[in-house]
């Protein structure tokens, strides 16, 4: 009866009856999302109730973890606004709430679309605050010339009271962070940040989302020291709370100058904003967290698990969708690069814009590229490119020495092309720029490097150097690097300290998951008690005792080894003879008094 009632109804009466039957259901109480559900069929314009209806629907489906449904309610709700009024610039500014949650780029638009809709200076200075300050950096220009014509129209900050000096400092940050970009504005960051004084004012989240901007710029420039910008961001930090909304303030630039300044700082708010992320379905955040993860895991020496974290986030579209946010995407690609991580570094490389204006995403995919050559073998190329790159960033300001690497990179490719002179004056730059901005990890790394194309007593001081300044370091597996350096100079040269050393490296090594790292510092212990003569062991009876001792059996060994059983028992028993050992359950203690485990 009922696909022939509608069988003989025009478009006009179906659409007819369905109005009367929504406004039925809200007439008579029934929820909002069950009114909303039955609203997004209709499409003739139902009038202001509709509106509040369904404006209440996407509240109530945010609040129960479905923001892209909320998104559906709110598109809707735009059929029932006028075509240029405040009423239709509320559910504009709704909509980019709640896609902020699901995708940057269409909250950034929302956003704007929604400001020339509005009268009064506050209400646009209050739209424009909806903008992440992350996604102003690399908006088209005329978007920026918006916000500035906004923020002269509220005023001077230091000139205003109440809510109007937070919006004006939130429109700095904006306008601050998008600066960075220019090499010219990008120095009188260090102005602005000198003019708020010693102890810059922290009370308001606004004053802190313009303090973190500033330090964020000025680590760019590795200007000033880093102890006294990890001081300030670190007191920043304090003031904010787990939540997975901070991701769309400033939170993702401090996490990035906190770790530059090699004070990792307090970051376990991370896991816990990440669950309720996760509660409420709110994708663009959790990639955001997974990113922000990534940078402090890679800080403190964890590459692989930093790794699986950009990882994660390249898998729920972030990077795809909002590519051209520099912050993000620069943070990724230097965790592919760090990390080694080759099918990472090509998935970012395939996402990566064909084209942007922004010429520090420009150099950080150059690196990128020049990086994955490396790996590949093309030493040549990849010394030109990444040269070339590094050379893009050090004109647009951008020198950080932590997180921008790449003369000790390249360095360590010159050596192995032969070109030593090349890659020590690399490093001996890399070195002072270091030591001018202070952090231990800079600082370490490269001492290390110099170290490594040092030769004779001068590099074993090096390595020292290295060794030292890494101790402070929070990052352990760049002290597991150099504790390797400086050990196995030690071997070769016949110190006792040699073993101490290297058995540090493999512990750290270990501990940073770092396999190909504790099989090297195993292999110098190995020869370390060689040399010591503590180790009467041929390498194949080496081979043959390790995985016995690691529980194999001989069939087991001799099927890995690819050798018949009679060989295995040989061996086992020389290597019980020599190490006078007398079963099977004694071979991991003698081997391990030996220097091999």
């Amino acid at each position: 009866m009922q696909d022939a009632v509608e069988e003989a109804l025009t478009v006009e009466e179906r659409e007819t009856v369905r109005s009367r039957a929504v406004r039925l259901l809200y007439d008579t109480g029934k929820p909002p999302e069950q009114v909303a559900l039955h609203l997004l069929s209709i499409t003739n314009p139902q009038g202001e109730w509709a509106t509040e209806c369904l404006r209440s629907a996407a509240d109530i489906a945010v609040r129960r973890g479905a923001p892209a449904v909320a998104a559906r309610y709110l598109r809707r709700a735009l059929l029932e606004t006028s075509s240029g009024g405040e009423d239709r610039a509320g559910v504009l500014l709704d909509l980019a709430e709640v896609e902020r949650s699901v995708d940057l780029a269409v909250s950034t638009r929302f956003a704007f679309d929604a400001l020339p809709l509005l009268s009064s200076p506050r209400d646009r200075a209050a739209a424009a605050v909806r903008v992440v300050p992350t996604m102003a950096g690399d908006r088209p220009v005329p978007v920026l010339r918006v916000i500035r014509e906004i923020s002269l129209e509220l005023g001077d900050p230091d000139a205003l009271t109440g809510i109007d000096r937070e919006l004006a400092l939130r429109l700095e940050a904006r306008l601050r962070y998008a600066a960075v970009r220019d090499p010219v504005e990008l120095t009188g960051v260090g102005a602005r940040l000198d003019s708020l004084g010693p102890d810059p004012g922290m009370d308001t989240s606004a004053e802190r989302e313009l303090l973190t901007v500033l330090l964020y710029g000025a680590t760019l420039t590795a200007r000033p020291r880093a102890a006294e910008i990890a001081r300030l961001a670190t007191k920043v930090l304090r003031h904010e709370v787990a939540s997975p909304t901070h991701m769309h303030t400033t939170m993702p630039l401090l996490v990035c100058t906190l770790t530059s300044t090699d004070a990792i700082g307090e970051f376990s708010a991370l896991d816990t904003a990440l669950e309720q992320a996760r509660g409420r379905n709110a994708s663009a955040e959790q990639a955001l967290i997974c990113i922000a993860q990534a940078w402090v895991l890679l800080r403190m020496g964890r590459p692989a698990k930093a790794g699986a974290a950009v990882a994660d986030a390249v898998m729920m579209d972030l990077l795809e969708r909002n590519r051209w946010d520099p912050m993000t995407t620069a943070m990724s690609m230097t965790v592919a690069v760090e990390s080694r991580d080759v099918v990472l570094a090509e998935r970012l490389l395939a996402i990566a814009p064909e084209w942007t204006d922004n010429p520090f995403l420009v150099a950080c995919f150059g690196l990128l590229r020049g990086s994955v050559a490396a790996w590949r073998g093309a030493l040549a190329p990849a010394v030109e490119i990444l040269t070339d790159n590094g050379r893009e960033l050090d004109r647009l300001g951008w020198r950080n020495p932590v997180l921008l690497p790449w003369r000790t990179s390249v360095a360590l490719m010159c050596r192995r092309l032969g070109k030593t002179d090349v890659g020590l004056e690399l490093a001996e730059e890399e070195r002072v720029r270091a030591e001018a901005w202070g952090a231990p990890v800079g600082v370490g790394r490269a001492l290390r490097v110099l170290g490594a194309l040092t030769a004779g007593a001068r590099g074993v001081t090096l390595s020292r150097g290295a060794v030292a300044a890494l101790e402070s370091s929070a990052d352990k597996l760049e002290l597991g690097k150099a504790l390797l350096q400086l050990g196995t100079r030690l071997r070769v040269s016949g110190e006792p300290e040699a073993t101490e050393l290297l058995w540090r490296c493999r512990r750290l090594a270990t501990e940073c998951e770092v396999p190909s790292l504790a099989e090297r510092a195993r292999v110098e212990l190995a020869r370390a008690a060689v040399d010591a003569g503590r180790s009467p062991l041929t390498r194949s009876e080496q081979q043959v005792a390790l995985m016995a001792a690691s529980g194999r059996t001989n069939r087991e060994i001799a099927d890995t080894l690819m050798v018949g059983m009679r060989v295995v028992e040989k061996h086992l028993t020389s290597s019980y003879r020599k190490l006078k050992v007398g079963r099977r359950s004694e071979l991991a203690a003698a081997l391990r008094a030996a220097g091999h485990l």
